[in-house]
C-alpha cells in the first residue's frame, strides 16, 4: 500500500517525459547540495575529490539550466561526461556512487536533448575499462556476481515473467535464449546479444540504466565461458513461500488459505497468472480455478486421481509435468493437494476472488510467530539495504517493536531505538497499537537514511517509484514486509520532524495491516492520531482558510474518497471527516475493532453510525458549506 504521487491525466506524453526529467535534475541538484562525503564508501582520497568535483559541477550545471541558460550548462556537462569517462579505477570501486552519477549523467544529456543540445559520449565499454580490466582477471561467479544483478535490473520482464519468450529465471533458461534467438555467445562478451541491447539502451526498458560496473561484470562472465559455478541462494520476497513446515499433519485438515494459496501462489501463477494464462488456465484466484483452462476443469472434487491437476503434478498423462521448468513439487506437497480434492476442494479464505498471494500472505501474517516474521523482515531489510547501498553491509539493532536499520553506529541507533519505543507509547494511548498485532509482531523495520538523495533512491530502488520532493518521511506494507524510513535526525531541532514521520508511519502501517480499510479513511486516522498525540489543532485562521478552499471545490463525496483531488486538499478533508467521526467515540473504535476482526468497513460504518460513509460523508459537506 505504498502512496502514490499523481501526475495529470491531461499532459501529452512528451511534456510528461520532458517534466520528469527535468524533475530528476532539479533533484540531484538539491540532493547533491545536501549530500556530503560518505569516507567509509570511498576507497582513496583522490577517488573522493574525483567524484565530489564532478557532482559540483554537475550541480552549477543544474543552476544554468534552471535559469535557462541550456547552452553553458551543456558545455559544463560535456565536461563533466568527458571527466567521468577518464575516471581512476579507484574512483570506479566505490560502486554506488559511481553508478549513481552515471545514472544522472544519463539523464541529464536526455535533458539536454529535449533542447536540442547533444553530448558526446564515448562507447561505454571503452569508458569503464579500468573496470573491465579487474574484472576479467578474476573469475565471476554466476550464482554471486551475474543473477543476482540480471534479478534486480531485469526480474521484473524476464525472472518473474518471461517477456518475449525470454527467461532468466534460472542459467539454463537464461541460455536457452528466447523468440529472437540466443541471448549469450560464449566467451564473446562485448558482441552478446544481451550486452548490445543493454548498450543500446533497449534494456532495461523502464527504470534506472544498467550500471557500467555491472555490465563489466556480466561481459566478463561471458568472456570467461558464461560457466554456471553453483545454483543462486534463494532470495528473500515479500510474498509467503510454502516449506515442509507449513504442510498440515498426515491427519489434519487441509486448508486452501493456509496450505494450498501458499504453495500455488509460490509455484504456478508466474505462468498461470491474470496476464495471458498458458492454456487458458488462470491460478489467481480460486474463483478462476474454477474456471478450469483449454483442457477443462482443474479438479473433479472427492476424485483426486481424476483431477487434471493431480495428473499434471505427477507427469503423467499428456504434456509436460507441472510446473514447468521448474523442480517438480515434494511427494508430502501432492498428497496435501490430493487430500485437499479428496475433501472436497473447499474455500475457507475471505472471497473467492482473492489473489492467493494477497490471501497467502494474510494467512502467513496471521500464523507466522513473531520470531518467524522478524527473520523474514530482516532478511527483506537487508535486501532493500543493498538495492540503495550496494555491496555494504545494514547495521541492526532491535527493540521490542522496532528493528533499526542504518550504517552510522549502534550508538546512535540505540539512541533513536529508545525515542522510537517513547512515542510508541504516547501513540499507543491516543490509539490501539497492540504488541501483538500483524503490523509490529516481527518488529517494524525502521530504516534511517543519511540524506535527502539516499531517502529519494530508496524509492526509486526499492519501491519503483517518486516521492515528493518535500517528503521526508513514509511507510510501506507490501507483502510480509512493514517498514518506515525516513531520514536520521541528526540534532535536536530535527527531532520533531522525526517523530512527525514515526507517529504517522506507525499509525499507517497498523491500521493497513489490521484490516481492510479505505485509504482515505487511513489518511485521515494518520492525521487525526497525529494531532492528537502532539496536542495539534487544525483549527486557526490560516488552517481553516485552507479548509475552505479545499472545501470549494468539493461537489461530491467520491471526490474526498477516491483520491481525483489535490493531495494537500485531500489530507484536509480527510482529516476533517474522520476528526467528525471520532466524536463519536464508542462508534469510531468499534468500526477499528470489527474491521479488524474481519468485517466489511462499509457495513461496519452503517451499524454504527446509521448510515454508509457516502451518506455521512454528503451530511458532512453539507453542514460544512452551510458553515456550521
Amino acid at each position: 500500500m505504498f502512496r502514490k504521487s499523481l501526475l495529470p491525466n491531461e499532459l501529452p506524453g512528451d511534456t510528461i517525459r520532458k517534466l520528469f526529467l527535468r524533475y530528476a535534475l532539479l533533484l540531484f541538484c538539491l540532493g547533491s547540495i545536501l549530500i556530503g562525503v560518505n569516507s567509509q564508501l570511498m576507497a582513496a582520497p583522490q577517488a573522493v575529490d574525483s567524484l565530489s568535483e564532478l557532482r559540483g559541477e554537475l550541480r552549477e550545471a543544474g543552476k544554468f539550466y534552471k535559469n535557462g541558460e541550456f547552452r553553458k550548462a551543456a558545455e559544463i556537462v560535456q565536461q563533466v561526461q568527458l571527466d567521468f569517462e577518464k575516471l581512476p579505477a579507484e574512483a570506479q570501486k566505490d560502486r554506488r556512487r559511481y553508478a549513481a552519477l552515471a545514472e544522472v549523467l544519463r539523464k541529464a544529456r536526455a535533458l539536454l536533448e529535449l533542447e536540442g543540445l547533444s553530448i558526446r559520449v564515448a562507447k561505454p565499454v571503452e569508458a569503464s575499462k579500468p573496470v573491465e580490466q579487474r574484472a576479467a582477471t578474476q573469475t565471476v561467479s554466476y550464482a554471486d556476481d551475474v543473477y543476482p544483478n540480471l534479478k534486480k535490473r531485469c526480474g521484473d520482464c524476464h525472472v518473474d515473467d518471461r517477456q518475449g519468450g525470454f527467461s532468466m529465471a534460472d542459467y539454463a533458461l537464461l541460455m536457452r535464449g528466447g523468440k529472437s534467438g540466443t541471448a549469450i555467445f560464449r566467451k564473446n562478451g562485448s558482441k552478446s546479444p544481451i550486452v548490445e541491447r543493454i548498450l543500446a539502451g533497449e534494456m532495461p526498458p523502464d527504470g534506472p540504466s544498467f550500471p557500467a560496473a555491472e555490465l563489466q561484470t556480466l561481459i566478463a562472465w561471458i568472456d570467461q565461458g558464461a560457466r554456471l559455478d553453483r545454483k543462486p541462494d534463494p532470495e528473500p520476497t515479500n510474498q509467503a513461500i510454502t516449506t515442509n513446515r507449513d504442510l498440515p499433519a498426515a491427519d489434519g485438515e487441509v486448508s486452501f488459505a493456509q496450505h494450498i494459496a501458499p504453495l500455488f501462489a509460490e509455484q504456478c501463477v508466474s505462468c498461470h497468472g491474470n496476464n495471458n494464462p498458458r492454456n487458458d488456465l488462470s491460478l489467481a484466484t480460486y474463483a478462476r480455478m474454477q474456471q478450469g483452462g483449454d483442457a477443462g476443469s482443474l479438479w473433479e472434487a472427492g476424485q483426486p486421481n481424476a483431477s487434471l491437476l493431480v495428473r499434471k503434478l505427477k507427469g503423467l498423462g499428456d504434456g509436460q509435468r507441472m510446473p514447468l521448468n521448474r523442480p517438480p513439487l515434494s511427494d508430502a506437497q501432492i498428497a496435501m493437494v490430493e487430500r485437499w480434492i479428496q475433501a472436497g476442494a473447499t474455500f475457507d479464505g475471505d472471497a473467492p476472488n482473492q489473489p492467493i498471494q494477497d490471501l497467502a500472505t494474510a494467512m502467513r501474517l496471521k500464523t507466522a510467530s513473531a520470531e518467524e516474521l522478524s527473520e523474514e523482515r530482516q532478511a527483506l531489510a537487508r535486501k532493500s539495504w543493498g538495492l540503495v547501498f550496494a555491496g555494504q553491509e545494514p547495521e541492526f539493532h532491535a527493540s521490542d517493536h522496532f528493528l533499526l536499520v542504518g550504517n552510522d553506529g549502534q550508538e546512535l541507533l540505540a539512541e533513536v531505538a529508545r525515542d522510537a519505543e517513547s512515542l510508541f507509547d504516547k501513540v499507543g494511548k491516543v490509539f490501539p497499537l497492540r504488541s501483538d498485532s500483524q503490523a509490529v509482531k516481527g518488529r517494524l523495520s525502521l530504516f534511517l537514511l543519511p540524506d535527502s538523495y539516499d531517502y529519494h533512491e530508496f524509492a526509486q530502488m526499492v519501491e519503483q517509484r517518486s516521492v515528493p520532493p518535500d517528503w521526508t518521511g513514509h511507510w510501506a506494507t507490501p507483502g510480509l514486509d512493514a517498514y518506515l524510513v525516513t531520514l536520521r535526525p541528526r540534532n535536536a531541532d530535527d527531532r520533531e520532524r522525526f517523530e512527525t514521520d514515526l507517529c504517522r508511519s506507525l499509525v499507517g502501517t497498523q491500521i493497513e495491516l489490521s484490516g481492510a480499510f479505505p485509504k482515505w479513511f487511513v489518511d485521515g486516522t494518520v492525521e487525526l492520531i497525529h494531532d492528537r498525540v502532539f496536542k495539534r489543532s487544525r483549527r486557526g485562521r490560516d488552517a481553516n482558510q485552507l479548509l475552505t478552499e479545499a472545501f470549494a471545490g468539493v461537489t461530491k463525496p467520491k471526490q474526498v474518497m477516491d483520491g481525483s483531488l489535490p493531495p494537500s486538499q485531500a489530507k484536509l478533508l480527510r482529516a476533517d471527516f474522520v476528526q467528525n467521526l471520532f466524536r463519536k467515540t464508542g462508534a469510531y473504535q468499534a468500526v477499528i475493532e470489527e474491521v479488524s476482526a474481519g468485517a466489511d468497513f462499509t457495513e461496519s460504518v452503517e451499524k454504527q453510525y446509521g448510515k454508509p460513509p457516502e451518506g455521512l460523508m454528503a451530511q458532512w459537506l453539507t453542514s460544512k458549506k452551510k458553515g456550521r
